[in-house]
């Protein structure tokens, strides 16, 4: 598969998407699969080819036939390409997502949906415009181009106090309670998981759990072989193994030990 990341080239854009992300390849067999672990991130995902399945530990299946918007996963899935995979995405900063879309992430039920569910045929004239366009420089242009039409016909503003908490939540990453968290922007914890709940999908404990382990993964992914579960519990916060353990296997859907032997079996 070629993957690529490229940034917004319009300043205003920038503010709100964090980068473009492209993914093209073929499957092989039917049986091929990708990991998507847990990941405090949201990504409207523009599909030009086949669909794809989407299989958690404690979820059912999803199938993804079109364009599709990708919320904060709270759990690993598998995903399935049905044949050739073509990916133009959007990786909105969390605090921007909101000038785009009208959605209190609370009542989503699926971590993953198709557009035309959320809002009907905007999105798939989005889709078939940039679809037919040649050359990735050229797609990301006309989808700048549309975004910026979404932009300016927005009347929302950014959620201040989410953006300002969000901020301060990726600097330390599951290792300040959110009382301290509350006392630092004078906001009380009611308040406060209200707009997460609605902004997020979840309390602001559960998001700053999952940007942890997404940011333990991601570490793991770069130095594997070349770490230790100690390496790992030193770096990221947590108070000793077991608890490193316990997030792992609560998030992945099985213990570290099985990780390391999927991964190697994919090797």
């Amino acid at each position: 598969m070629g993957y690529r990341v490229i940034y917004p080239a319009n300043p205003l854009l920038r503010e709100y998407i964090e980068y473009f992300w492209s993914l093209e390849g073929r499957a092989g067999s039917r049986d091929e699969f990708a990991m998507l672990p847990p990941e405090a991130a949201m990504d409207v995902v523009l599909s030009f080819a086949s669909p794809t399945q989407w299989q958690g530990y404690a979820h059912r299946g999803l199938e993804l036939k079109g364009s599709f918007l990708s919320t904060v996963r709270k759990e690993n899935f598998r995903v399935y390409p049905r044949g050739r995979v073509d990916y133009l995405a959007i990786r909105f900063y969390p605090s921007g997502f909101f000038r785009f879309f009208d959605l209190a992430l609370d009542e989503l039920k699926e971590p993953a949906l198709e557009l035309d569910r959320l809002t009907g045929k905007g999105w798939r004239k989005i889709t078939e415009r940039v679809g037919n366009t040649r050359g990735l420089d050229e797609k990301i242009e006309l989808l700048e181009s549309e975004l910026l039409k979404i932009l300016n016909h927005s009347s929302k503003t950014k959620p201040e106090l989410l953006q300002e908490t969000l901020s301060y939540l990726h600097t330390v990453p599951g290792t300040v309670d959110i009382k301290s968290i509350c006392r630092r922007f004078g906001v009380y914890p009611k308040r406060l998981e209200r707009e997460f709940k609605k902004h997020m999908g979840m309390t602001p404990k559960l998001y700053s759990r999952i940007l942890r382990f997404n940011r333990s993964f991601s570490f793991m992914e770069k130095v594997y072989p070349h770490f230790s579960w100690q390496d790992v519990v030193f770096h990221m916060g947590y108070y000793d193994q077991a608890h490193f353990i316990r997030e792992f296997s609560q998030f992945f859907g099985a213990a570290p030990g099985e990780y390391l032997r999927l991964k190697e079996r994919k090797l």
